[in-house]
């Protein structure tokens, strides 16, 4: 039996340090002459400078100086979303070849599975590190694998709706938005306004779909 596998999502869960090399074979592999991978939505070009800027900004972060991490960790995010649209590429591409994903720079999953699609409501709480503009955030365990976390914090959250089992974005004019997603529960946003009331929502996705909205919280930070 041949099993059809999928593109890891591991890399999610790697340490910051590790990531950029990662991503740069990816890049490197996906790009070079005679590769499968030809026509990806976001292009190498475009993710080769991301590469190389969260390269510059987590070398700069080590000074630890003030703001160099917020701006390390959005670089990360933006970085982030581009492989995440090459290993859907890749998955397309591969059809549950493992040698074709791996070809790519990615790693296979272990085996053919379908994740559990997300139906819990996900529950966010907030945990102060008493740090001015920085809030940590902690999403209670769901059902499924390879569950993304998402979380979308703003003064107003009312652009923000679901339609069935898609999550609609429609940003409000003069609200600035804040996002992070991660593999991980617990997820540190920082870089947000000081003493201003903010609300925050999350939602989890996988292979199989969306969860619902949680509730809408509220804090300052």
């Amino acid at each position: 039996m041949t099993l059809h596998m999928l593109v890891s999502r591991e890399y999610k869960k790697k340490n910051t340090v590790d990531k950029v090399p990662f991503y740069q074979n990816i890049h490197d592999l996906m790009s070079k002459t005679g590769s499968l991978f030809a026509d990806p939505l976001v292009t190498y070009i475009i993710g080769n400078t991301q590469i190389g800027n969260f390269r510059s900004a987590y070398g700069i972060a080590q000074s630890h100086a003030i703001g160099t991490a917020s701006l390390m960790h959005d670089a990360e995010g933006i970085c982030e979303a581009t492989i995440d649209i090459w290993a859907d590429y890749v998955d397309r591409v591969a059809k549950g070849s493992k040698s074709i994903i791996e070809s790519a720079g990615f790693k296979a999953t272990a085996g053919e599975s379908t994740p559990g699609k997300v139906t819990d409501q996900p529950v966010i709480e907030t945990v102060n590190p008493n740090v001015e503009g920085v809030m940590n955030f902690e999403v209670e365990l769901l059902e499924g694998k390879e569950n993304v976390f998402n979380i979308i914090v703003a003064t107003d959250l009312s652009g923000v709706s679901q339609a069935g089992n898609e999550v609609i974005f429609a940003p409000i004019a003069g609200v600035t938005y804040y996002t992070a997603s991660s593999m991980q529960r617990k997820i540190s946003m920082g870089g947000l306004p000081k003493t201003i009331l903010l609300y925050a929502l999350c939602y989890s996705t996988n292979r199989a779909g969306n969860s619902v909205l949680s509730k809408i919280i509220h804090f300052s930070c």
